[in-house]
């Protein structure tokens, strides 16, 4: 939507960190666990807005830009760098391995 509609950039921006937001208090409420060593910091909401904003990236390329071209072999290694973090992310966190907020009350 925001680049099929550019003038909607602050609103489309809004919405997007409100989703963002309930993203992580859902996380807060229901992740929290023993904290691990040497993860990065970063919270579950912009984990997945970066993989949701580079697939759009990703899949606009498809239909815009030359398959064999380097930007579409790096926007899609990037995308599947991201998917497969996540994939481990969501495995260490539901083993307890990994506390996506590290200040957040265990349950």
């Amino acid at each position: 939507m925001r680049r099929e509609h550019p003038q909607s950039a602050a609103v489309i921006d809004c919405l997007r960190a409100e989703l963002v937001a309930k993203i992580n208090g859902w996380t807060m409420e229901q992740l929290s666990g023993p904290i691990s060593e040497g993860r990065l910091d970063a919270n579950l909401g912009d984990v997945i807005d970066r993989i949701a904003a580079t697939a759009d990236q990703a899949f606009h390329l498809l239909m815009t830009d030359d398959p064999a071209g380097e930007r579409m072999h790096t926007t899609w290694t990037l995308l599947a760098e991201l998917s497969i973090a996540y994939g481990d992310l969501v495995r260490e966190a539901a083993d307890g391995r990994w506390c996506l907020y590290p200040h957040a009350k265990r349950r």
